[in-house]
């Protein structure tokens, strides 16, 4: 049983993960995100990429790190052009989406994945219980 479950492991999903994670302190054996795709962000990725978005809407401060100035730091290391657009310091996806990638790996937020789909859920005393095609998981 599982202290913490998030369906969805989109941009949302994964900023929950690492805030209860590195955050909070929430151990790793206690949390686990569902989600369908292989990897974390793998919508987000699709979607940016087939509207060809260049740089993000929000501003800089809106990104899956736990500082609101975690993304303006990466960026002084950024090796590519023009991290930030007018108005509003808005990051560039390839940048925002490498500062991702960073924080998926140093924090090691692929390994409290398990890929499915939420078909169902259901509240049991104590918690909850969500039906996918494998099985139930119950939190």
């Amino acid at each position: 049983m599982f202290e913490w479950l998030i369906v969805g492991g989109g941009i949302h999903g994964t900023h929950l993960a690492h805030v209860l994670l590195a955050g909070r302190g929430v151990a790793r054996d206690r949390l686990a995100v569902l989600d369908p795709h292989p990897r974390p962000l793998f919508r987000w990725r699709e979607c940016t990429r087939a509207v060809g978005m260049r740089y993000l809407r929000s501003p800089a401060v809106h990104h899956i790190g736990l500082d609101p100035f975690d993304l303006v730091d990466f960026a002084r290391a950024w090796p590519g052009e023009g991290p930030f657009a007018a108005p509003y310091n808005r990051p560039s996806l390839d940048m925002f989406d490498a500062h991702c990638d960073t924080l998926i790996a140093r924090e090691g937020l692929d390994a409290v994945r398990i890929q499915g789909v939420a078909q169902s859920i259901s509240a049991v005393q104590g918690g909850y219980r969500v039906q996918t095609p494998a099985g139930e998981i119950v939190s």
